[in-house]
């Protein structure tokens, strides 16, 4: 599976370019993190990240993903994985 995790005031539509792509190429797992960061921490969207990617490798039988991040989205998976334990899924 893939995570498209969008920068600072983007959104799923900021994606979708990339996911009608990959969908095309025979991905057939494709998830959009989003969320808002006016409202949530990047260690708060860090963690629910993790469990985004978790529950997305559950539902493709697997045990690790594939995580695009830009700009912010970048920022955040960075955390993810020096923090909270997406290091072992990715």
């Amino acid at each position: 599976p893939v995570v498209l995790v969008h920068g600072y005031g983007g959104g799923r539509a900021s994606w979708l370019p990339l996911e009608r792509r990959l969908l095309s190429e025979g991905f057939r797992h494709v998830h959009t993190h989003t969320y808002d960061v006016l409202t949530s921490s990047v260690p708060d969207i860090a963690r629910a990240l993790v469990a985004r990617c978790v529950a997305a490798a559950a539902e493709a039988g697997t045990e690790r993903v594939d995580v695009v991040g830009h700009s912010l989205g970048g920022v955040v998976l960075r955390c993810a994985v020096a923090r909270f334990g997406l290091a072992s899924h990715v």
